[in-house]
């Protein structure tokens, strides 16, 4: 890496297929910066497939500095997921900020599953996830150590709600 950081951004495009997510850190691949790292992935498939989404890390993330992860879900008529936690990302020095939006709201923005897990270890980092659905429910770890974890909606209109109403992790507006 450089002193600028690794930047990758990625569009999975408007056709039917499979992978067809923004960006996607592959379970056997790695994001690693000395510095700082920003992943930013856009779908727009109108097809409902569970591998469709803005962006998914299955494989670590890791940097000194500070970690930005962003995905989006645009299409209106596609239910899938902005972005997906799969695997440990981790800043030894820096803020993580996850922020995902999806636009039909039958799967949620930003879901952090399996083995996914936030660690900030820095000293008094924090970790930001920006979205107006999360399912954290499996997540590994979400850890700032000494900083803060804060939870806050895309949508400022939201209202955040911790725990299910209805039993349906999906929800607008529910974590």
């Amino acid at each position: 890496s450089t002193a600028s950081g690794v930047s990758i951004t990625g569009f999975g495009g408007n056709t039917y297929g499979n992978y067809n997510q923004g960006v996607r850190v592959k379970a056997a691949g790695s994001v690693d910066s000395a510095s700082k790292v920003t992943i930013v992935g856009t779908n727009n498939v109108a097809t409902n497939m569970p591998t469709l989404m803005g962006t998914q890390i299955q494989g670590t993330v890791q940097a000194v500095g500070d970690i930005n992860l962003e995905g989006y879900s645009t299409s209106l008529s596609s239910p899938n997921s902005g972005l997906v936690i799969q695997n440990t990302v981790t800043s030894t020095g820096g803020n993580i900020t996850a922020k995902a939006s999806a636009a039909n709201s039958t799967k949620v923005a930003l879901s952090i599953s399996g083995a996914g897990a936030l660690i900030a270890s820095g000293s008094n980092k924090n970790i930001n996830m920006v979205a107006d659905t999360m399912d954290l429910s499996t997540a590994t770890a979400i850890n700032a150590g000494t900083g803060t974890v804060n939870i806050t909606t895309k949508d400022a209109s939201k209202a955040i709600k911790i725990g299910v109403e209805d039993g349906s992790p999906t929800v607008s507006s529910q974590l």
